[in-house]
């Protein structure tokens, strides 16, 4: 039986949940993956080991969430802003879509390189890249 993790509803759970996961991003693009286990990160990001187990169910999917949450912030970069023909002035809506981009790759581009270099070993990273391009 999985155990039920909780999705935080609180801005102060929010809050941890989101310092567990740039913490964890960050070790995870200097350092790798394997660099530390849950005690560790939890120590890292400043809380107990306990509040890292009520959000993640261990390491792996510590490390799924942030992928999902990374590739969530590129896609609505990319998408959000495409020109229409409705636009009135279209190089400015172009500009304005290729800095979008641009912003959104650059956000943390050693993660990306570590992630893009997991994505066609790891079934599940595969599977949140497909569940992200389709819901964008």
């Amino acid at each position: 039986m999985a155990k039920v993790i909780r999705e935080p509803k609180q801005k102060r759970s929010i809050a941890k949940r989101r310092i567990i996961m740039d913490t964890a991003r960050r070790i995870f693009s200097e350092l790798g993956f394997e660099a530390m286990n849950s005690n560790q990160l939890a120590k890292a990001a400043g809380v107990s080991t306990g509040t890292f187990y009520t959000y993640f169910e261990n390491k792996e999917d510590l490390l799924y969430a942030i992928i999902e949450d990374h590739l969530n912030f590129i896609f609505k970069a990319e998408f959000t802003h495409i020109p229409s023909e409705r636009d009135t002035d279209f190089y400015e809506a172009t500009r304005t879509y290729v800095a979008a981009v641009f912003e959104a790759f650059s956000k943390d581009p050693s993660f990306l390189r570590f992630v893009i270099s997991r994505r066609f070993t790891d079934p599940r990273i595969c599977q949140i890249f497909t569940e992200v391009s389709n819901r964008a």
